[in-house]
This record gives C-alpha cells, structure tokens and sequence, in this order.
C-alpha cells in the first residue's frame, strides 16, 4: 500500500473510532469556550505526511474522554499549550524511573506538537486547528496509555485471566484525567497509577541503583573454577571480594593478605548466597560461581522485567495478606503491613502441565483431614496404568471409585472393566480417603474460585531440605502448616483448642476463617527488601525470556476498531 494510501486508511480509521459509522458527533463546547471539532480530528491523520503520522493506543477511552468534556481541549488554551500539558510532559519525561519508556509514549511527537503551539511560533501553526487537535488527541492518549501501564504493566496482562477471585479494583483512567486537570496535578496524578506496595517500591529505588553499576562498566565476573571456602589461600580471591564488594555484600575494607579467605569473606559470600537461593555454606563452589558470573546487565534486565510482574497484582495488597513466590519457594505471611514469618513451599513440576499458575485469591476456609480428590490428569495419566497393572492398588492407596467428589459412598472397583478405560474415556473420579499418607497431609487451605490449587500440608516432608522444590502437580504444599493455622487464627488458647479439636475428629472438619485472607500467587525472580538487599532467583519455569521478548516488541498502536483498507 502507498503513502497516499496509508494516510487514507488511517484517516478512515480514526474516522470510524472517534466519529461512529453512522456519521460525526455533533456535540459542542459551552458558549465562549473553544472547542475541538470531532469532524475535524477524524480526518488529522491524512494531513501528516510519512513518519508524522502516529495513530492510538487508547482510542475508546480518548473517545470516551473527551465526550464527557463535551469536546472542551483539556491541554491547549489562548496561549497555545497550557500550563497541564507542560506538567505532564515534564513528568513523562521521567517515567524511565519507573521502568518505563517515554518514547513509547508519543513523547518526541509531543514535543515537536509543543513547540509548533508555543508562544514563539509563527502565528500560522500555533493557530492551526489541526495541529491543536492532534496534540489534545496525543496528550490524552499518552496519560491513558501510560497510566494503563503503570497500574496494569506493559504487557496487557489480565488479572481476571487466571484462576482466582480478582482482588484488583479497576482503574477509572479517563476519570482520573479529568479529575486530575481539575485538580491542577496532571504529573502527580500519573504517578499515582502505579503500584504503592513495597514489593514494587523497594525494586523499583534498586533500579537506578543498578542502572548506575552498568553506566559505570558493571563488576568484576567471578569465572568457572574450583571450590574455595575459609582457609584457601588462591590468586582468585581478590576477585570474589571485589565481586562481593560491587553489590554491598562485602565492605570495601581489605584483608591483611588479599589472597587469603578469611572469616570476613566467608560471611560476604554468605550473604550473597542468601540473596541468590543458594545454599548458605559460605563456600564458593559451582552454583556460587555460576551467580556471581551474571553480568549486571543481566542483573538489571531481570529487575525490570520483575518490575513488571509486581504491576500485575493490585496497587495495594493489604496490610494482611499471604505471598506464594514460586521462584523462591517460599510463602511470606504479612500482618500489618510487617513480614511475620516464611515458610517453605513445595510447587508444581517444571512440565507445562504441571507448574503453579499465577494469580490471586482468598483463604477463606481450612479443613483438617480432607479427602484428596484426584485430578483427572493424575487420575488417568499416572494412576490407570497402576491400576491396570495391580488389582490392590486402588487399596493400598485408600482411594475410593466415585461418580462424583460429593458422593458419600464408592464404588466396588472389582465391578469395573479398567481394561476398557483410557485417558480419553474415564467416568469416574478417584477420591483418597483421610489419614496417614493422604497426598493433603492433615490440613488443607482453600482458596476462592480456584480450581483444584490451594495450598496444603503433605506427608512427603523429605522434599522440604530440597534447595530447589519443583515437585507438586501444581498445588502448594506448605512445610509447617500449623504455624499458618495460628497466623490465621491469632495465637491464642481457643486456636489451640480449635487445632486439637480439628486434628483429633478424623474426619473431614471444615472451619471457616473469621475474616479471609488475600493470597497472591506470583512468578517473581527478583525483589528487594526494605534494607536495600536485592535478591534474585533462578527462572525454573522457563518464563523470563518470554516476558523479556514480549517487553522488546515494538510498541504500535492499535486502534479499538479497524477499518477495512481500500481495495487495489
């Protein structure tokens, strides 16, 4: 398609979203107000040659947004551009300290638009209709989209998208613009968009810090080599303090005798590990290598890409809730706004099938000894075949042959002809009774609105001393889960009571939870505490390069309809 053309089809475009099939809005300012024509803006783009020509992300709220200030400009007054749009241009500028990008975000155009409007421009473009027009419509679907991603995150991921109840409110962007303008605090209304959890804020103050370690050339990498732990004395140790030292692990007083591995080093490298996952020995061997062999280029793309799963979840997360990070296998309780306590986690399998979804939730209730209803996949991928094979299986397992997980009785399994059912062909579902090996353990968490993930205890306790816990079919099983229990429920005589009361019945006994609690499951390989620490964790499932490359896509507009191009 040819230039003449491509103007044509984006003046079509914007015709059939900002006008309607049916013909252009008719609606007009206030009498004595200057008002945007939405016939004139239709036709804009056509009038913009080449690389001038910039459609919208926001098309329907720009819309939306300017119809309920019945087409009065929100950024051009008498004088050209108002004192508003200078605010905020001011402050898009700056969005890189969030970890966002203002080019993405019409900026150089804007600024070309700016100066075309301003005060020392010749009186025939700072008059020009069409120019003002184009940069109202720019202006607006700059703080729309980039408010978007500061409340929601780059990618358009949608938090309703996943298994869970959304404890994220919607944001009213076009309402907050207008609000904001009324308000005279267009820039700091912006920044109101984005997350205020500490989650966020504590990574995203450590992103100029690591920005700043890449502008100055980065910090020594630590290569392969042999395991060195207190005592050694090797020509490679000035390295490792020199290492250590870059990222504050190590003070930047020297040892006596550089060479040596002294006590001072041994808790440096302690401290690293600690922050890395890694086993705290204080001995540099592999898996420590291998850390301290990431470049901090490295280290800074995986701070902004967690920068943006902590957009995901909700602007704020309560001041009582539960963190599930599944990188980190780890479950934080927080009360008060206050990490009490973290507890280990097993999760789910690396397969695809089998790992931990993200999403949030609500605990509502617990159930000591439950029944584990079987997973369909688990039923027919791993269990029939067992079946198959043993006739006592079924027995030596306590697992029940029902038609549904509510039916009180099972079925005679000596009735069923197994041989004749597959994965495909499988009416029925296998339900393990309570007691001792029960794949539940003695408690059970569960969530709101999830399907079959909740978090819950496990007699398999041996995975606990695992480094790495990738062992679930996506459920968390949770180390001390009566340590969770009184977290719950307030250590208190009638919570120990309620403990023993549930544990000694046998039986299934649901217990509602006064009041439920946020869960939130998250992928995050990096964060930073309140001390300035970052931490970073090894990607199990495979997941950073998929958000790094869906982050490095161009960023192009898309408007809310398309118009069909014209013919030849």
């Amino acid at each position: 398609m040819g230039r003449s053309r491509t103007r044509i089809f984006l003046g079509v475009v914007l015709f059939v979203v900002f006008t309607g099939a049916t013909g252009p809005l008719q609606a007009q300012a206030p009498s004595g107000s200057p008002s945007l024509s939405p016939t004139a803006l239709s036709t804009i783009a056509p009038t913009f040659p080449g690389p001038e020509e910039e459609a919208l992300y926001e098309s329907a709220l720009v819309r939306q947004f300017y119809e309920r200030r019945a087409w009065r400009p929100a950024w051009t007054d008498a004088a050209g551009v108002s004192p508003a749009a200078l605010d905020f241009l001011d402050t898009l500028r700056r969005v890189e300290t969030e970890g966002l990008f203002p080019a993405d975000y019409h900026l150089h155009r804007l600024e070309a638009l700016s100066a075309r409007l301003s005060p020392s421009a010749s009186a025939l473009t700072g008059n020009d209709p069409e120019i003002r027009s184009r940069f109202e419509w720019l202006m607006t679907d700059a703080f729309l989209h980039c408010g978007r991603h500061l409340s929601n995150g780059r990618t358009g991921y949608a938090r309703g998208g996943t298994p869970g109840a959304n404890l994220c409110m919607d944001t009213d962007l076009a309402g907050a613009l207008e609000k904001a303008l009324a308000e005279g605090r267009v820039g700091a209304a912006l920044l109101d968009f984005s997350p205020r959890h500490g989650y966020f804020l504590h990574l995203r103050a450590a992103l100029s810090r690591y920005r700043g370690f890449v502008a100055r050339g980065g910090w020594p990498v630590v290569p392969p080599g042999p395991t060195l732990s207190r005592g050694a004395r090797d020509p490679e140790v000035p390295l490792i303090r020199r290492r250590l030292a870059a990222e504050g692990d190590l003070g930047e007083e020297s040892a006596a005798t550089p060479e040596d591995f002294d006590a001072r080093l041994e808790e440096g490298v302690r401290k690293f590990q600690q922050r890395h996952g890694l086993r705290e020995s204080g001995i540099v061997d592999a898996d420590t290598r291998q850390a301290m062999g990431v470049p901090a280029a490295d280290r800074l793309a995986q701070i902004e890409l967690n920068l943006e799963r902590w957009r995901w979840l909700c602007r704020q997360l309560g001041d009582d809730h539960l963190l599930v990070n599944i990188p980190d296998f780890t479950l934080r309780a927080v009360r008060d706004g206050v990490p009490a306590f973290e507890l280990r986690i097993v999760v789910g399998q690396t397969r695809p099938e089998w790992q931990t979804p993200v999403f949030n939730s609500r605990l509502s209730q617990i159930v000591f000894h439950p029944f584990w209803v079987v997973p369909r996949s688990i039923a027919t991928r791993e269990m029939l075949p067992k079946i198959k094979a043993d006739p006592d299986y079924l027995k030596r397992q306590r697992l029940q042959v029902v038609r549904s997980p509510k039916d009180e009785t099972g079925l005679d399994p000596l009735e069923i002809a197994w041989k004749s059912l597959s994965e495909q062909h499988f009416p029925y579902t296998l339900r393990q009774d309570p007691g001792a090996g029960n794949a539940l353990g003695r408690i059970k968490f569960v969530l709101t609105n999830t399907p079959d993930i909740y978090l819950h205890d496990t007699p398999s306790t041996r995975y606990f001393r695992r480094q790495v816990r990738t062992f679930s079919h996506g459920c968390v099983r949770v180390e001390k889960p009566l340590t969770l229990v009184r977290h719950l429920f307030g250590k208190t005589p009638a919570t120990e009571k309620l403990i023993r009361g549930g544990l000694m019945k046998k039986r299934p006994t649901a217990i509602n939870l006064p009041r439920p609690v946020p869960v939130y499951l998250v992928y995050v390989t990096s964060w930073a505490e309140a001390d300035g620490n970052v931490h970073f964790r090894s990607d199990v499932y495979g997941r950073d390069p998929l958000l790094s490359a869906l982050l490095r896509e161009p960023r192009h507009p898309f408007p809310s309809i398309v118009a069909v191009p014209p013919e030849g």
